[in-house]
Formats: C-alpha cells, sequence, structure tokens
C-alpha cells in the first residue's frame, strides 16, 4: 500500500512502462511471424513498437520528474 498520492503515481507510472514492455513483446513476435511473407503487415508492427519505446521513454522522464 502506498504511503502517499506519489508513491502510488510513480508505481502506475512503472506498470504503464511494464504494459508497453508486454506490449512490445507480442508486436513483434507477430512482426517475426509475418516479417517474410507478408511485410505489409510487420512493418507496421514495427513502426508501432517505436512509437511504443518513444511513449516508454516519455512516461520514464515523466517518472523521472517527481
Amino acid at each position: 500500500m502506498p504511503r502517499n498520492t506519489r508513491e502510488w503515481a510513480l508505481r502506475e507510472l512503472q506498470y504503464a512502462v511494464n504494459n508497453l514492455d508486454w506490449t512490445v513483446t507480442h508486436l513483434a513476435s507477430v512482426a517475426k511471424t509475418y516479417e517474410e511473407l507478408h511485410p505489409e503487415i510487420s512493418t507496421p508492427l514495427l513502426e508501432v513498437i517505436v512509437i511504443c519505446k518513444e511513449l516508454q521513454n516519455m512516461i520514464l522522464k515523466i517518472r523521472g520528474s517527481f
């Protein structure tokens, strides 16, 4: 149980970063599966992975400002 709102917010933001890790893992799995035969599927997924990583970095930057 967090002692205050700050601790709660830090924990929630870390959960968001961790969830994005899982998202990237699943997207990469699908992208790898379709990479050879269907690049029209894998290429956009790889772009989404880059966006997820950027989002993670932004969340970590916000988290670091507490």
